[in-house]
This record gives C-alpha cells, structure tokens and sequence, in this order.
C-alpha cells in the first residue's frame, strides 16, 4: 500500500522529563502501566422497570433526561460534587483531548470511528451525571501566542488566583513552572485508587522531574513519538532485508541497521543511508543503548561507557557519510532507506511504500528502551486552585474509563491520529511499543544544550575528534550551561 508521509512539527523544547542516566530510577520506570492488570467490566446495561407481565413497562427514554445515564463509578464511587464548574484551558497549539460537555454528540454519518466516538461521548455523559459537576474551557483570543498565554497563567497563579483549575500545557512550558514551584506535584494528591497514581490502565503521568510526578493524560501513543520511517520500496530495490522481518525474526540490531544503511548509501549517486537531524540521531542511539546524558543531580555524564559505546556507533555513520542532515520540516524524497518520522503522519509527501519502525536496542541495553522520549503533554494542577486536585483528577480518569477493552483503549484512542493517519494497524503497535520502552531526557528542553551535538557529528565525520575527546573537551562548557539554566 502507497503511504504518502509528511512530518509532523518536531518540538525540540518539548521534551519531558527524566534525567537521561542508565541507571536512573524514573527512567527504568518510564512504562509503569501495569499490562497484566484485567480492564474493568464494561458499564452495567440501562435498567428496566418491569410491568405486571413481566414486560419492561419503562425504556431509557422514559426518564429525565431524555437520554437516561445511570449514576456509577467505574474507577471510582460517584461524589456530589455540587454542580461546580471545572475550568480548563489549553496552553499550546495542539487541540486538547476532548472532555465532559466538550464536543458534540457524535453522527455516524461524519464519525471516523463511530463505535470508540459513541463510548467516550456516552461515557462522559455518564460522568457528569454521576458526579454532577460542569466543565468550562477558558479561551483565549486566537491571535493569542503560545508565550503570551503561558505568561498570563503564570502571573495568575503568582498572584494567588489561578484563571484555570487544570492547564493542558506542553514539557518545555512544565519545567518553568515546577522550578517557580508553581505547580501542584501528583505524588501529594489524596485519591484513593487512583488510576494515574496507580495501575495506570486507563491514564497515566507524562512528566517526572526532581522525583515527583507532574502532569499527567490518557493512555495513548504520545503525539511526538520518535521513530523511523521505512522506505520498503528502496529497501526492495537494493536487495537488503527487510526491517520489519528482522524485528519480527529477533534480529533487529546494530550490526543490521548499519548494514542496510550501507547498502543505501551505495546503490546510487546521491543516496544515503539514513536521513536525520544529528542531535535526534545521536540522542535516540544513547537512549536506546541504555546511556546516560545528564547524572540524577543533572550533571554532564556523557563520559558514561553507554553513552560512549552510542556515540562511537554514530562515529561510523557520520565518517562513512551515511547520514542525509535533514531539518525536521523536510519532505521526504526517498533517497534513503531509513528517515525521521515522526507521528502522526499526514498524508502528503514522498510516494512510497512506507513503514514505522522503532531504533534497534544498542549491545548495551538491558532496560528495553528504543527511543527518545522528544514531547510530551499533558494536565497539569496550578498553585492555589479552589478545587481539591483530586477530585478533578478523579472525574479525569472515570471519563477517560471508556473502553470496554484494550484494543479499543490503545487503537481506538481519543488522540486522533490512530484513525486519521496512514498508519497501519502494524505500524501502530510498533509506534506503541516504542511508547511503551522510551526514555526521556531534560537536557533536550535546556537552551542551546543541544547544539554540541551537531559539533559531534562533524568531528565525527571529519575525524577531527574521538567520541571521548569530544566529551572531554565540552565537559566544562556544558556544565556551565546546565548551572545557568537551574540556577546554581
């Protein structure tokens, strides 16, 4: 099937939220949904009155409202909340998921997927009912800039009267405000069986720093995984084996990946091995070798084994000349097997035969990351808010509770873009296992940080410097950065 890929926007601020070390705890506990865990039964039926013969004498249309909702929990046991009102507002340009009381009654003649938009909406009904409250999103004018409406939540809360309970906010903004302690952590929120805090079936936390939890969304694949597009049509062409067979053979590595790079490269003018930006490239090799960027204590530690054993393997790609430098904008042109993808894909493009994969783990990892982690977003709880957190967090989850089971809650996700773009239903569990085994890193969201990397692949591609010489020789420089940047 022809899948015509263009790149979705790359966030590179956007990153969230664990110090990048092999051996840090928030990082081997990236994926803390717990998959053996059973998905609760689905919502018991409408009741029925019986008549004298044993008939329903009353429908689901017979009561108030007209579209009877029964009063349970699902997760949790339904409280009056009193009819109050919750408000919400987005901090970013991406559309929030939808909630209670947001969005209309799905139509089966304009529903992508009717069944999964039926269920949400149905359920949200039900939440609302269940727990009486109200949801009100406060907007801003839409000329609005993203800074300008941070800027306007951060002097609210400042001044002890935040405009919104709860802000759909991105990493880079997150990190501002958990420094300003403007933001009320997960871990001191009181909500007994609390699924966030939790099992994590239905929703889980999107961000950690500093040993705390801070924001937190619905189980679903991030809009900003990072992947790798395929080019199956040149992989045919050049005779070399499929990506796809060797992960499903076990024999998706290193030495492969380098191979096919290498066949790329070589099979015509112009031609590469792997298109990619050099930071993304490098940061996704030293992830998925389990190395380490930053110390917990967000000290400069790409001196880690790892780390070193990642960078001289991107050595190899740069002095061969098999990487095609490309901005994260850029078409894909098809001159190279492998290329930066990330979703969701939108269907305008290169034309050709086209796959996701995820990185092939390095010799040295023994956690099962493939990827670097590059946004993330998700609700967060200002300082000072009326509310108690968790009793909105509460009405979050039930209202994200609505699968009946784990296909649905993982295909079928409100997100959107496992309906909307030309991902196949394959690719989509490769896109959720690489969600599932991804490392996150603070350094990406730290200005300027980044930018040595580009300096790496040069002296790698020149072979001015050695990986360890290049650490070596920056150590200090990006240090200095890092206490700028955290105020040491």
């Amino acid at each position: 099937m022809k899948t015509n890929l263009m790149l979705v926007s790359l966030i590179l601020a956007a990153v969230l939220f664990t110090a990048c070390g092999s051996n840090n705890t928030n990082e081997s506990n990236n994926d803390t949904t717990n998959h053996n865990d059973e998905l609760p039964p689905p919502p018991p039926s409408l009741p029925q009155d019986e008549g004298d013969n044993g008939e329903p004498a009353t429908s689901a249309a017979d009561y108030a409202p007209a579209r009877y909702i029964p009063t349970y929990g699902i997760l949790h046991q339904p409280v009056d909340l009193d009819g109050r009102i919750i408000r919400v507002i987005n901090l970013v340009d991406v559309s929030m998921p939808p909630f209670p009381g947001h969005g209309e009654e799905p139509d089966p003649a304009t529903s992508q997927n009717y069944r999964a938009d039926r269920l949400q909406w149905d359920n949200a009904q039900r939440v609302m009912h269940s727990f009486n409250f109200e949801m009100e999103e406060v907007n801003f004018p839409p000329t609005t800039l993203v800074m300008n409406r941070i800027g306007i939540f951060e002097t609210s809360i400042a001044a002890g009267a935040p405009i919104a309970d709860v802000a759909y906010k991105i990493g880079f903004y997150t990190l501002d405000l958990i420094i300003n302690d403007m933001l009320i952590p997960l871990d001191s929120i009181n909500l007994p069986n609390s699924d966030v805090l939790g099992a994590q079936i239905f929703a889980d936390t999107k961000s950690e720093l500093f040993g705390k939890r801070w924001s937190f969304g619905q189980v679903a694949p991030p809009p900003f995984s990072m992947l790798m597009g395929v080019n199956l049509d040149l992989i045919a062409e050049i005779g070399a084996p499929n990506p796809i067979n060797l992960l499903h053979s076990g024999q998706w590595n290193w030495d492969n990946f380098l191979e096919i790079m290498r066949l790329g490269a070589g099979s015509a003018p112009n031609r590469y091995g792997i298109a990619f930006m050099s930071p993304f490239l490098l940061y996704n090799l030293i992830a998925a070798n389990d190395g380490s960027i930053l110390t917990d204590e967000l000290t400069w530690n790409m001196h880690h084994p790892n780390s070193l054993e990642a960078l001289e393997f991107a050595r190899q790609i740069f002095s061969e000349g098999l990487l095609y430098e490309t901005g994260p904008f850029s078409f894909r042109d098809g001159n190279t097997p492998f290329f930066l993808a990330n979703v969701p894909f939108m269907n305008e493009g290169a034309d050709f035969t086209s796959a996701v994969i995820h990185f092939p783990a390095g010799p040295s990892n023994t956690s099962g990351n493939v990827a670097m982690g590059i946004g993330d977003i998700g609700f967060v709880f200002p300082q000072g808010l009326a509310w108690d957190p968790a009793e909105i967090l509460m009405v979050f989850e039930e209202f994200w509770a609505w699968p009946h089971g784990e296909a649905e809650l993982m295909l079928e996700a409100a997100s959107g873009w496992t309906r909307d773009s030309a991902l196949s239903q394959d690719d989509i569990q490769r896109v959720l296992y690489a969600t599932r085994n991804t490392s996150f890193c603070v350094s990406v969201m730290v200005p300027d940080f980044s930018n040595v990397l580009f300096n790496f692949a040069e002296y790698f591609r020149t072979g001015e410097m050695t990986p360890i010489q290049a650490v070596d020789a920056y150590r200090d420089s990006q240090q200095a950065i890092l206490d700028e940047f955290f105020g040491r």
